[in-house]
């Protein structure tokens, strides 16, 4: 399954803070500049790079299943294949496949790269 969640092409991506409990607020505008949040639980893994002022979202999704590629699952795990950690991954990759994890993932247009292993995801209008 691959949930687009809603449309965010477009929008920005303000800040995440990581919260007790394996959650993680993401704060973000869609291309109208209407702000949003999202809540990631029961986290496993996240991974953010290159977050910059400016942060263009291309798309944002909640995917698992056979959707979810191997090169993902070592990106977010910040691995390289056929490492000492390759089975560790190729286990992870089990879990998101018979759906008992799923990856988000914020592709940039430019700026921050935002991938997360989790159960669930909600998002909510957030008051400016």
């Amino acid at each position: 399954m691959s949930l687009p969640l809603m449309s965010f092409h477009d929008g920005m991506l303000l800040g995440f803070c990581l919260l007790p409990s394996k959650q993680c607020e993401i704060y973000i505008l869609d291309a109208n500049k209407k702000p949003f949040k999202i809540l990631l639980s029961e986290i496993e893994e996240i991974r953010a790079d290159n977050f910059k002022e400016g942060n263009i979202v291309l798309d944002v999704t909640f995917t698992n299943g056979d959707l979810v590629s191997k090169s993902e699952i070592f990106e977010v795990l910040s691995l390289e294949d056929g490492g000492v950690y390759t089975d560790f991954a190729n286990g992870i990759l089990e879990r998101v496949r018979a759906k008992s994890l799923s990856l988000f993932q914020i592709s940039p247009s430019y700026g921050c790269s935002f991938l997360c292993l989790c159960k669930e995801c909600r998002v909510q209008e957030n008051e400016a």
